[in-house]
């Protein structure tokens, strides 16, 4: 090899170089700025994040609160059903109730009566209310009945049914309820 062709091959070698080095030194001077427009991008990620994170926390304890006013909703409301309840039991305690069914045989007048117990006494004499609550009749015939209590105390009273003329009846259930005279 020449000595002209070692020197072609050095400056050859010489450009090439400084083409590397001007290409690195530009390469190294944009790296802050994509490091700097990285590190925006991350920190204005950062803060979305940041904000919706305090935007469900927000929402979060509202649903708290939202969850404790319904609670004291619920403790309320089981505090009334229960007084309720122990109105209703009480209210039972000072009356009695039942009914009487009684099956005849069909086709001629009749009277029936029951004598009905308390379960147990009343302290004073009771209002005794009744109603008939079925009547099964012969279709053929007019419908006559009629229903009493009678022979009202402390520990019962008498139920009288009865029906008259031609009225066929097959079966009579009769309601009643005994409460205090006061109530």
């Amino acid at each position: 090899m020449s000595a002209k062709q070692i020197l072609s091959v050095f400056y050859i070698l010489a450009y090439c170089t400084v083409t590397i080095i001007g290409e690195k030194k530009r390469l190294l001077e944009n790296i802050p700025n994509n490091v700097d427009s990285r590190l925006h991008d991350i920190e204005v990620k950062l803060q979305q994040l940041t904000s919706q994170t305090t935007d469900k926390d927000m929402y979060i304890t509202q649903l708290q609160s939202t969850v404790l006013k319904l609670q004291s909703t619920v403790n309320q409301l089981e505090h009334d059903r229960n007084n309720q309840s122990a109105q209703i039991q009480a209210m039972q305690k000072i009356g009695q109730s039942g009914n009487h069914h009684l099956v005849d045989a069909k086709g001629h007048a009749q009277s029936a009566s029951t004598v009905i117990h308390f379960n147990e006494p009343f302290a004073e004499i009771p209002t005794v209310v009744w109603g008939t609550t079925a009547l099964d009749i012969d279709h053929n015939h007019n419908t006559r009945f009629a229903s009493s209590v009678q022979s009202i105390t402390k520990a019962g009273f008498t139920m009288q049914a009865s029906t008259w003329s031609d009225t066929g009846i097959y079966s009579v259930q009769i309601q009643w309820m005994a409460c205090p005279a006061h109530i």
